[in-house]
């Protein structure tokens, strides 16, 4: 069988890229089914350095984040300027613990750093998009994914260990880190999956798809 060529393969594969770009900035909710998705494959992750993993849930974001520049959303409504606020306190409370750092002469490194800052645009760009109860429900369905994803990934991780993996908690966690995840990946699982399926519960309530979560 006749290879592909390599400029043939590029071309393809950045039409596709381009796709994918122009679908996710026209129809948010297809991104952030995916956004939540991709957070359920941790070790897909391209090395920019040592401090930095790019993954698609970040290169999305940073397409909402470009979308919500030029693109003028509509007004928030109160529950999103209730969420906002909260979570700028969040924030301040981040931003205040890490001057305490830098004041103590133990500055929190450039990996927390960076993760900080990623969360600062979460935190800013997710309210701007979710902003109707379609696109609240994708999210939901890609987180739900991404937890199970999560759990399957561990299971199968977790089989293939010589570990004695019934001994306690620790082992399990140890069992189950990839080469790019931490040991926390078994708790990020739950939190992926608990979270989801709790949103779910509330606005799947008058649906047959209720039921299923």
């Amino acid at each position: 069988m006749e290879l592909i060529p390599p400029l043939t393969l590029g071309l393809l594969t950045g039409i596709i890229v381009l796709l994918a770009l122009f679908t996710a900035w026209m129809r948010p909710e297809y991104g952030l089914f995916l956004y939540g998705f991709a957070l359920g494959f941790p070790d897909v992750a391209l090395p920019l350095g040592i401090a930095i993993n790019l993954r698609l849930d970040d290169a999305l974001l940073s397409l909402f984040l470009i979308r919500i520049l030029l693109w003028r959303p509509a007004p928030l409504a109160p529950g999103q300027r209730k969420i906002l606020t909260w979570q700028a306190l969040l924030l301040a409370v981040c931003i205040f613990s890490a001057l305490v750092g830098f004041a103590n002469g133990n500055p929190p490194a450039l990996y927390e750093t960076i993760k900080m800052l990623g969360c600062a645009v979460i935190l800013f760009v997710l309210p701007r998009v979710v902003q109707s109860q379609r696109r609240l429900r994708f999210l939901v369905t890609g987180l739900m994914c991404a937890g199970i994803s999560l759990v399957l990934q561990i299971v199968l991780r977790l089989g293939a260990s010589p570990a004695n993996v019934s001994a306690n908690f620790q082992e399990y966690k140890n069992a189950a880190t990839f080469t790019t995840w931490n040991a926390n990946t078994i708790g990020q699982a739950a939190m992926l999956s608990v979270f989801a399926a709790g949103l779910g519960w509330i606005i799947f309530a008058k649906s047959r798809v209720h039921k299923m979560f």
